[in-house]
Formats: structure tokens, C-alpha cells, sequence
């Protein structure tokens, strides 16, 4: 579904696409043949090679600089971990057979004739056996050389970085539509403002727009720094800019500073309209000086004192103050996206505190319920990615279908250079593509101006395992140290180190090209065949852009966990670790026990659209709205979360590593696939896509300045290593890649397991996370706020890391009873948890949360807690998808 908008025609936003269209091609001959397109890709790959290196070269003598960052002084010696999760995911038996399965059902998950059935011994490795493989895999990842110095490993990182012969899904950016075979219908819950209050001090909020185009703003915004800005259009202080508009440089970019969605109650309710609202006759109104007090947000201490209960109902007005919130939220998410003017939004909040509002009962929304089931079934099947753009990178090169002025077939481009540090150099050579007609013609163009990519996510296909800390590779060894040496350039004059510059890269290329030379021929003949042999004409129904792509990177020669010739020698090895997965593999899936596969980040975030929802903004930053917005918590609580915005606590892992105490090895193996994505989408970034935690003066985001630039791109490059350096201690251990056969397909070519099983490489930890899922089902106001937004700061810290410890100390998933979160059964399920959270000593030893008491409150299970899901998402804080408390 890549190339029409809500009209079904070609988008127009793209202000160059115009020009592209009119812009010649150069057809190369009559009779095009696979080896000519196989000759003419592999000369742009070696000239994408060739710039990568010289980039990094450049890039590692500015660092060089800079010295080292905290985090590579850190991290230096720390030991890779947090990979057993993933291990025992893997390993067969353990992930397919849990106690909740009968044998019938297990029965259903082979196919006839599989290798290993669910009978066999082999369909079960036993715990001790595990425990061996993980003994194994940690005496791999301990096999480091001596000699490699910090100098060594930064250059080792920046070339794994580089990815020259990984595969990557790019997934871009569609604006939504409401066609037949767009039915999208829910937006994201926007940023809100207050546009006034009632007599009773009730605030009245609506959503904030774009100051230049008037968009609602739903996703990342943007604010000028420059005070007294005398550019037009001019921002005052206050005003915001949307993406869209930061992307069509509406506004200078270097006047721009990121910002995240905000919990709107902690600015707009002042101390006067807190007293207002507060009737409760206990509350001490006056503070130890005689000052009078600020009554919101409410300290943990006093909750009792706003507790004026008659039955179940809360009377005090502070405590309903989140529900205007969750109802604007909800009547804007509600909206049709066509909807630009603001009358359709005024009183989105005309309510008052004494008459609160109640969520409405409404079922998980799905594509069913508009387009009817047959086109449901059709829909997700042809589209499980949603409304997006998918191209295929290879290494340097970029392969798609459905793109403008592509002779009505598949375009082959370049990336742009990755970001390590400092921006590469503008190259001619970026330029230049080709086309491969739908007939088979082969054309060449100079592609001026290119189309500015915006990515939603990255899907990691292939690892290739360059430079992964194989200590027997003498020739990666010879690379990484010949780039450490290379990149010590003279200080001579600008003309004179730029030659230096290209004599180095030209060396290096010459040793780095027999690494590469025999892995990308075998590649991109295989790429190149399937082109020759599959449809090219972009189709919505029967060749869009996310089909072609599994085309051409076909399961039953990819779809293996391991490179099939890994361990025949290392300088033949095909890949290290594949997350190949056939289409019918993208499903949402119900959690019931803890040995249940979860859905993965990623796979969160995408299959939204199979829910009806759409997000504008990137899976990173739609993450750290959980933090910012939902959470209220103003900013992430723990380290990495800047980058990896995910909580690493293990649901049902009692005694298990807790987020902030972790490793950065920890945090990124506890999401895998997920952590490989977002590290390559993290290096399509520049440094305006990031904001500083620190604020000016006049509490406004600021930039990275250089120093937190270079911890920024040095965190990526020591956990892309860490992954590297596991995954390639798995791919050595024989144990482990027999437990991970029953993934490989046969040599029929016939697949071994379920599509849907695919998946299963994909997943990461169950998350003790409070309401971090996206697919739960949701009746309540939750969906919008977590139930500890009206504590102050360190009381909502306190709230999260408890409500977090539940759910690690569970042993299973609670049983799934049908959630009552309706009325005043949400307030008394609030009530439950902050009685229990506040009245805990200081050794209490959390007695009051353990979970037979929280069944008892919750009848049983607590897949109410986790409101959030299908019918209103906002951002990754939509609840709990594996049916466990909160």
C-alpha cells in the first residue's frame, strides 16, 4: 500500500516529487540481461563500500578528538549477557509446549513429515541441557583476544556498524486514509493545551496544532530556540511546529529543538485551581510557613486525606482531573483525520469535575468492522504492516518497488551515509539508479534532488557477522587495525588531508574488498535471479511493495536462524542470524502462560494497523511517549531508555535483573530483534532528531552539544557489539543451532514449522513494564493515563517500580477473566493499588502487593489492569498484552 493517498492518487506533500517525475532515463539496451544488472549493482555496492569507508575514516580521526566516552570507559570489560532469555525462546520444547497446551493442540503446530515432531525426544530439551548450551555460549562470548585496545574496538564497532552485506526492511512513513482499503480509524491521542476553564475552575483543554500549518499534533513537536525568532513565519515561546513541517523546512532547522507529548495536568493545574478543587476536610491547606499550599499533584502521605469515599465513589475533584484529560484525548483520537478545522474540536472537554466523565464500553476495534470479514482476512493478509512503504537495504543499496518514475518497475538506489558522528560528505555519486522496467529493460538516471526518506521503523532482516568478534579471522583482524592506523591523518591543510583521506580509503578498500567480494556475488545473484523471475509492477493487491519485498528475500533460502555454512569456514559463512519471516507470520498474538512467546516491539508497533490505528510518529519516539505523556514522568526513568526506551525488568522473574541495574548488554538482549532495528534506524538519524535532557532557562528542550552527541552514537556502537559478539558466540555453539533446526527450512525447501511460528525469533522478554502494551483490550480512561499521574514525581516513580515488581514476582500469567473497568469499578481498582503502594513501610517487604492479594482485588488475573490496547492506543502505553497485572 505504498503509492496512494486518501483519494487514491499520488500523494502531494512531497514538494520535489514533480521534479523527479520529469527527469530522463537512459535505457542501456534492447536486450538486458541478469548478468548486466548483476554487473551494474555490484559497481554501485563497491562505490557505496568505498564511501562508507571513507566516512568512517573521517568519522574515527574526529572522535579520536574527543577522547573516549563514559560509556565506552564504562563498558569496556563488562561481559555480555541477558541472552538466556532468548536461548530458552529458542530452544524447541520450550516455547511449544507449555503446561496450558494439550497434546492436541500441540499436535496442530507441525506440519506432516516435519523432522521433529511433538513426540519426539527431541521436541523437548530439558532445562539442564539448556543450561549446558548457555555455559557454552558464555565460554564463546570469553574467547577475546588480548591485544584489542579501545583504539581497536571503536574502529571494530564503527565497521559492524557499516552493516555492508546485512539486509534490513526500511519502513516508511504513508499519511493515513479512510478509504475501503485504507480503514484507518484512529488516530494517535494528541498533545492537548488549555484553552480556558469554567466558572467552577473546571479546565477546558483542546488539542495544539502546528503554528504554521494548524495539524493537530499528535506525535514529536518542535520548538524555536531563538528568542525574539525574526524569521517568517515567526514561533513565540509556547508555539509549536509539527514534523511535517519541520521536515518541508518551514522554519530554519538549526532554530529547531525536539520535544515529546506532556502531561498536560502538571501545568495546568495551578496552586489556586488545585485549592478550588479540592473540598476535602481534612487536607492541610497551609504549609509549615504559612504559605497556602499546592494541593496538586498529591503526595503519597496524603492520599488518605483526599480519601473521602461514600461507598465506592471518590469525591475528591483532584483525582477526577485525569478524566478531562481522557476525554478530550479520546474525542480527538475519535475524529476523522480529514477533520483540519478547529470547530471540530471546540468543547472537547465541556465537562464539569462535579459530572465525570465515564469511559465508554466499546469492543477492540478492528479492520472487520468496517470493511466486513472477508476484506479483514484479506487486508491482514496483504497487508499485515499496515499503510507503509517497504524497500529492501543491502548493505550500501536500496531496492524497492512502487516508487515514482520507476519505469513502472523496481527502483535500485543508494543510502544515504549512515550517521556515526559528523556528517559525510556530499557525494555525486548518490545520485545515480536504476530501474529494471517491468519488461526487463534495465535504465540509468541522475536522480537530482533525492527523495528525503521518512522512516517509521527498521525491520533487521539478515546479520551478516562482519567483524563479530571471530578471533580466528585474520583478514578482519588486518582490516580493523589497518583503519585504526589509516585514520591517524596528518594536520595539513584542508586540500591536502582530503587527499590523504581518499589515499587511505583507497588502501583500506583494497584489503576490506576480499572479505566482502565472495558473500555479496553469492547475495545479489540470488536478489538478481528472483528479479528476473518475479512480478516487478507494483499492484496494491498483488504485488505491492510489502510482497515484492518477501519475493526477493525468500523464506526457504533465508528463513534458517543460522547461516547454514557457518560452521564449514568463516570466510564462507552465508550470514550469522536471520529474522526472515513469512508474511502470514505477522499476527497478534494471546498470551496465557509465561511460556507463550510475546509480542515483540516492533511488531507492536506495526500491527496496530490491524486494529485500525495509525501512528505518525517513529517507533522510538511513539515508545518514549510512555515516559513523557502517559506515564507522566516528564522524561525516562533509567539509563539507555534515550535510546532504547523499553524497561528490561523480566515479568514472572522473581530475583531477576531490574531495569537501571542492568548492563547495557541486559537492556538490548532483552529485545533482540527489536534492539538490532532500532539501532539501524538510531543511525539514519542526524542530531536534530534528538533533544538533551537538560532544559534552558526557560525550561525548553535543548540540543545535543558534542560531548552528549559522542555518548549518544558510542552507546549504539557498544550495543550493536553486543549483539554482534552474542550472536556470534550462538552461531559457534553446535547444541544450540540443532535447537534452533526446527526453524530451518527443510532441504525440499519445504518450511519446517507454522508461519505464525516464524515470530518466535522475533519476540523478546514478557515485560514487567506496567501497562506497556499496545493489544489489550480496553474499556477505561487507562488507555490514555496510568493510574498514578495525579501523585507527584517521586510517588509515580514509587507506584511504577512496585506495580513493576507485581508483575515480576508472578510465577505465571494470571488467568484472563473479562475486565470491569467501567465507572466506579475504575476507581475502586485505582484505589486498590495506590492503598496498597502508600501504606507500605520501609520493610515491608512489598506483603501488601504480592499477587494472591491483587487476584483477590482483581477477580483473579489482571488483564483489566493493562488498559490500554486496540481501541484507543497512544503511543507503546496501551496496556498489557499478555492478560498480566498492569
Amino acid at each position: 500500500m505504498t503509492r496512494v493517498d486518501s483519494n487514491g492518487s499520488w500523494s502531494a506533500k512531497d514538494d520535489d516529487a514533480a521534479k523527479r517525475e520529469r527527469l530522463p532515463w537512459q535505457k542501456i539496451n534492447e536486450d538486458s540481461t541478469p548478468e548486466q544488472l548483476h554487473s551494474m549493482m555490484a559497481t554501485m555496492y563497491w562505490k557505496g563500500v568505498f564511501r562508507e569507508l571513507k566516512h568512517i575514516l573521517v568519522t574515527l580521526s574526529e572522535m579520536r578528538d574527543f577522547g573516549f566516552s563514559d560509556i565506552e570507559q564504562d563498558q569496556a570489560h563488562v561481559e555480555v549477557r541477558g541472552y538466556g532469555c532468548f536461548v530458552d525462546q529458542i530452544s524447541a520444547g520450550s516455547v511449544k509446549y507449555g503446561k496450558h497446551r494439550s497434546e492436541g493442540d500441540s499436535n496442530e503446530l507441525w506440519l506432516e513429515g516435519d523432522p521433529i515432531g511433538p513426540k519426539a525426544p527431541e521436541a523437548r530439551i530439558a532445562p539442564e541441557k539448556t543450561q549446558k548450551m548457555k555455559k557454552k555460549i558464555k565460554a564463546e562470548i570469553e574467547k577475546n583476544p588480548e591485544d584489542e585496545d579501545a583504539s581497536y574496538l571503536r574502529a571494530k564497532r564503527l565497521l559492524q556498524a557499516t552493516g555492508l552485506l546485512d539486509v534490513d526492511k526500511l519502513v516508511e512513513h504513508r499519511e493515513p486514509s479512510s478509504s475501503y482499503w485504507h480503514p484507518t480509524r484512529r488516530g494517535r491521542a494528541p498533545q492537548l493545551r488549555q484553552c480556558g476553564s469554567y466558572v467552577d475552575t473546571t479546565p477546558v483543554f483542546e488539542p495544539s496544532r502546528c503554528s504554521i500549518c494548524e495539524e493537530i499534533l499528535r506525535g514529536i513537536n518542535f520548538q524555536c530556540t531563538i528568542m525574539e525568532c525574526p524569521v517568517q513565519p515567526q514561533l513565540r515561546a509556547g508555539e509549536l511546529l509539527c514534523e511535517e513541517c519541520f521536515r518541508a523546512n518551514r522554519h530554519p532547522q538549526d532554530h529547531l529543538v525536539k520535544g515529546y507529548k506532556h502531561w498536560i495536568l502538571d501545568n495546568a493545574i495551578t496552586a489556586e485551581i488545585s485549592r478550588k478543587s479540592c473540598h476535602c476536610s481534612n487536607v492541610t491547606r497551609i504549609d509549615p510557613d504559612g504559605n497556602p499550599k499546592r494541593l496538586y499533584p498529591i503526595m503519597g502521605k496524603d492520599v488518605p486525606q483526599h480519601r473521602t469515599l461514600i461507598g465506592q465513589q471518590i469525591k475528591c475533584r483532584l483525582g477526577q482531573l485525569p478524566y478531562l484529560v481522557a476525554e478530550a484525548k479520546d474525542k480527538t483520537a475519535r475524529a476523522a483525520f480529514a477533520s483540519k478545522t478547529k470547530s471540530s474540536f471546540q468543547d472537547t472537554s465541556a465537562i464539569t469535575l462535579g459530572s465525570r466523565w465515564i469511559p465508554k464500553k466499546e469492543p477492540r476495534i478492528r479492520i472487520s468492522e468496517s470493511v466486513g470479514k472477508g476484506a479483514s482476512s484479506i487486508l491482514t493478509r496483504k497487508f499485515p504492516l499496515g499503510n507503509t512503504h517497504i524497500a529492501l537495504m543491502i548493505g550500501p543499496l536500496i531496492i524497492e518497488n512502487g516508487e515514482r518514475n520507476s519505469k513502472g518497475g523496481v527502483l535500485i538506489s543508494s543510502r544515504d551515509p549512515l550517521e556515526y558522528f559528523i556528517a559525510a560528505e556530499e557525494d555525486q555519486e548518490l545520485f545515480q539508479c536504476l530501474a529494471l522496467s517491468g519488461d526487463r529493460q534495465i535504465f540509468k538516471q541522475h536522480r537530482v534532488p533525492r527523495r528525503k526518506r521518512r522512516l517509521k521503523a527498521c525491520m533487521k532482516q539478515i546479520v551478516s557477522g562482519l567483524f563479530s568478534n571471530d578471533y580466528k579471522n585474520d583478514l578482519e583482524r588486518e582490516v580493523i587495525w589497518s583503519l585504526v592506523l589509516e585514520s591517524h591523518f596528518p594536520r595539513n591543510p584542508l586540500a591536502r588531508r582530503m587527499r590523504s583521506v581518499e589515499q587511505a580509503t583507497e588502501r583500506l578498500f583494497k584489503k576490506i574488498k576480499p572479505l566482502l567480494e565472495c558473500r555479496f556475488e553469492a547475495v545479489t545473484k540470488l536478489i538478481v535471479t528472483r528479479l528476473f523471475q518475479v512480478k516487478l509492477t507494483w499492484s496494491l493487491m498483488f504485488n505491492n511493495c510489502q510482497t515484492f519485498c518477501d519475493n526477493i528475500l525468500q523464506h526457504h533460502e533465508f528463513g534458517a536462524l543460522f547461516g547454514q555454512s557457518w560452521l564449514k569456514s568463516a570466510s564462507h559463512q552465508s550470514y550469522l542470524m536471520s529474522f526472515v519471516t513469512r508474511t502470514e507470520g505477522y499476527q497478534r498474538t494471546l498470551i496465557t502462560s509465561r511460556l507463550d512467546i510475546p509480542q515483540g516491539l516492533t511488531e507492536e508497533y506495526l500491527l496496530g494497523f490491524q486494529s485500525g490505528r495509525h501512528d505518525d510518529a517513529d517507533i522510538v519516539d511513539t515508545l518514549q511517549e510512555y515516559w513523557h505523556d502517559y506515564g507522566a514522568f516528564g522524561n525516562h526513568l533509567y539509563k539507555y531508555q534515550d535510546l532504547f526506551p523499553w524497561d528490561c525488568t523480566q515479568a514472572y522473574n522473581a530475583g531477576g535483573t531490574t531495569c537501571n541495574n542492568c548492563s547495557l548488554a541486559e537492556h538490548v538482549w532483552a529485545f533482540p530483534f527489536d534492539a538490532w532495528s532500532i539501532i539501524q534506524l538510531h543511525l539514519q538519524k542526524d542530531r536534530q532528531w534528538y533533544s538533551a535532557s537538560a532544559r534552558d532557562t526557560d525550561g525548553r528542550p535543548t540540543r545535543l552539544n558534542d560531548r552528549e552527541w559522542l555518548e549518544n552514537r558510542s552507546t549504539l556502537l557498544l550495543a550493536l557489539d553486543f549483539l554482534t559478539h552474542g550472536a556470534r558466540a550462538m552461531a559457534s555453539v553446535k547444541s544450540f543451532q540443532d535447537a534452533a533446526k526446527w526453524l530451518s527450512p527443510q532441504p525440499t525447501g519445504q518450511p519446517s514449522c507454522r508461519p505464525w511460528m516464524d515470530r518466535f525469533k522475533l519476540a523478546g522478554i514478557h515485560r514487567a513494564q506496567p501497562f506497556s502494551h499496545r493489544f489489550e483490550i480496553s474499556t477505561a480512561a487507562l488507555r490514555y493515563f496510568a493510574p498514578w499521574v495525579i501523585y507527584t514525581l517521586p510517588d509515580r516513580i514509587k507506584a511504577y517500580e512496585q506495580m513493576r515488581h507485581v508483575r515480576q514476582r508472578f510465577e505465571d500469567v494470571p488467568s484472563r477473566k473479562e475486565p470491569k473497568l467501567e465507572g466506579l469499578e475504575l476507581n475502586r481498582f485505582v484505589e486498590v493499588i495506590f492503598d496498597a503502594i502508600f501504606q507500605l513501610g520501609p520493610d515491608s517487604g512489598y506483603s501488601a502487593l504480592d499477587p494472591p492479594s491483587w487476584k483477590d482485588h482483581n477477580g483473579g488475573g489482571d488483564a483489566g489492569g493493562d488498559a490500554g490496547g486496540d481501541a484507543g492506543g497512544d503511543g507503546g502505553a496501551d496496556g498489557g498484552g499478555d492478560g498480566g497485572g498492569m
